[in-house]
């Protein structure tokens, strides 16, 4: 149950490939202005990955980060698709209201609890 090695390759090996395709987009990339430029959140995710923590939480926000930057997707799933994978779908639900629908701060934890029941 403790071994984590097939989760660390591959997070791995997707970051290599978020990363080539990240690089094959060139100058056809979607507008990705925001606080972090795609290349800092690419080194992020990759120094992310490289820590090799059991329950690295900013593997899966980085990468979300990054594939909706690139209007790409991307899969989240826990070792039981339950738990973990509920709480990282309805954490990034909440970050979109308030990011592309104007969900204040100040409602913020509210929604997510709703979300959450």
């Amino acid at each position: 149950f403790g071994d984590s090695t097939l989760q660390e390759r591959v997070n791995q090996q997707s970051c290599e490939r978020l990363r080539a395709y990240c690089n094959t987009l060139g100058d056809s990339r979607p507008d990705t202005a925001g606080i972090q430029s795609l290349s800092d959140l690419l080194s992020s995710l990759g120094r992310s990955v490289e820590t090799r923590k059991r329950k690295n939480v900013e593997v899966l926000w980085i990468a979300a980060t990054v594939c909706r930057k690139v209007n790409g997707v991307r899969l989240t799933s826990c070792k039981s698709a339950k738990d973990r994978t509920a709480m990282s779908v309805t954490l990034e639900q909440c970050v979109l209201l308030r990011e592309r629908h104007t969900l204040g701060q100040q409602h913020f934890s509210t929604a997510l609890d709703c979300m959450r029941r």
